[in-house]
């Protein structure tokens, strides 16, 4: 059995699968992204994350300007210590130190991730100001008070428990500082006794290595309970006002190239490529499932955009209180 095949294998729609995603949640996120990071990498350069957009604005853009709206929000600035949550490869962290001049401290539980990121930031000349380490976010290896700000990009939704990782953030802040971020979300058009709208949920969760998506209302709630001040919570989608939906090039109907490969035409020659590649053995044995599993996340995230019921970019900002 290779390694995604014990992905797939824990992605089962059964009470044991549904147990193993939650308790094993470490090696499924890790072995998703030891086999995805070149694929989202080739599809979303160094940031893996979606954006409100602006008409004429490109998908790149789009994606700055998100990361610099985050760190404004949070007042990043020269001297401030942050950490991200669930860093990826780090290119939210190189842009938004390049923009604030803060120093970030990233945290991935991706080995490759953190291998290939630190040559990322080395290669920006910007290994003194961001700084990649691997660990788990539910127990990060970071000392109490020791930042000004944490924020995540769409990564904590890869915990089983969101509430702890929301804990290690309050814990690793000082008195004062802000915990920020954008969340994946089910939004309050989910309805959960809807055959469909659970459908495209569960695809999500498959296509993407999660264990559940919480909903906005449940986001507010849990950061409060842990003793943060909830300072403001949004759905970009609405106040961000995009004037091109964040879905678009999950559907092939971007101009930009790369995304052709999400039209039907585009995935069905991905499909035969990769079918050689593993024949010839150019590929691991594993690629052409891989591909397959992304797929199929991309039509649901899709789904769940266009019904409104899904949004990738729930903002939320909190403090810590000073006392």
């Amino acid at each position: 059995m290779t390694g995604f095949d014990s992905y797939l294998e824990m992605q089962a729609d059964t009470p044991t699968g549904d147990t193993i995603r939650k308790e094993q949640y470490a090696q499924m996120v890790e072995t998703y992204y030891s086999f995805a990071t070149n694929f989202f990498q080739l599809m979303w350069g160094e940031s893996f994350h979606f954006a409100p957009r602006r008409r004429g604005e490109s998908f790149r853009a789009s994606l700055v300007r998100h990361e610099h709206w985050l760190a404004s929000r949070l007042n990043l600035g020269p001297g401030v210590r942050a950490a991200d949550f669930g860093c990826g490869v780090g290119g939210p962290m190189r842009c938004i130190t390049r923009f604030s001049e803060a120093s970030i401290t990233g945290i991935t539980i991706s080995p490759e991730q953190v291998a290939r990121g630190t040559r990322l930031n080395r290669s920006a000349g910007l290994d003194d100001r961001c700084r990649i380490v691997w660990g788990d976010y539910l127990q990060p290896p970071f000392r109490d008070g020791e930042f000004d700000a944490v924020y995540e990009v769409e990564a904590i939704i890869h915990s089983p428990d969101h509430r702890g990782v929301y804990e290690q953030a309050y814990r690793v802040l000082r008195p004062g500082g802000v915990f920020g971020g954008y969340a994946w979300c089910m939004t309050e058009l989910y309805d959960k006794e809807d055959p469909e709208h659970q459908r495209v949920k569960r695809d999500i969760e498959r296509g993407t290595a999660l264990s559940d998506i919480p909903s906005t209302s449940f986001v507010t709630k849990a950061l409060q309970e842990v003793g943060f001040e909830l300072v403001e919570a949004q759905d970009r989608i609405v106040s961000g006002d995009p004037e091109i939906p964040w879905w678009l090039p999950l559907t092939g109907r971007e101009r930009d190239p790369r995304y052709l490969l999400f039209s039907p035409p585009g995935r069905l020659a991905l499909d035969k490529l990769t079918t050689a590649a593993e024949h010839l053995r150019l590929v691991p044995p594993s690629t052409r499932q891989i591909t397959k599993t992304v797929m199929s996340s991309v039509n649901a995230l899709a789904a769940g955009g266009k019904a409104g019921i899904f949004t990738p970019f729930f903002f939320f900002l909190c403090r810590k209180p000073a006392v």
